[in-house]
């Protein structure tokens, strides 16, 4: 039986948490590979899983990837500067948000993006 190689790029998940499962998904002649990238740098560059299986697991392989690889559910927070006029007319003494120490904001929107993953 032939195998065939398949690269996968992984957009928001790392390829060390994908292979483990591929690992089981694998037929007894798959073998797996991974492209990392440097945890600092983690942010700039995708990461790959390389898979070299018989075509009908790796159908079942991007199947499961295709799942896993999503971007997180993200909430956005935005808020003005209590300075702003909107916020005075509305009477809001009260901070929207706590900001650590040091911060500024202008009275343009702040925009704070959380991961609910």
């Amino acid at each position: 039986m032939l195998t065939v190689l398949r690269v996968f790029t992984l957009n928001y998940i790392l390829a060390s948490d994908v292979d483990k499962v591929v690992k089981g998904l694998m037929s007894p002649l798959g073998q797996s590979f991974t492209n990392t990238t440097n945890f600092e740098e983690q942010r700039n560059a995708d990461e790959q899983l390389v898979v070299e299986d018989l075509p009908a697991y790796l159908d079942r392989i991007a199947d499961y990837i295709a799942q896993v690889n999503t971007m997180p559910r993200q909430v956005v927070v935005e808020a003005k500067h209590p300075s702003s006029q909107s916020l005075r007319q509305a009477h809001v003494n009260t901070p929207l948000i706590t900001l650590p120490s040091g911060t500024k904001i202008t009275g343009r929107p702040v925009r704070v993006w959380y991961s609910l993953r």
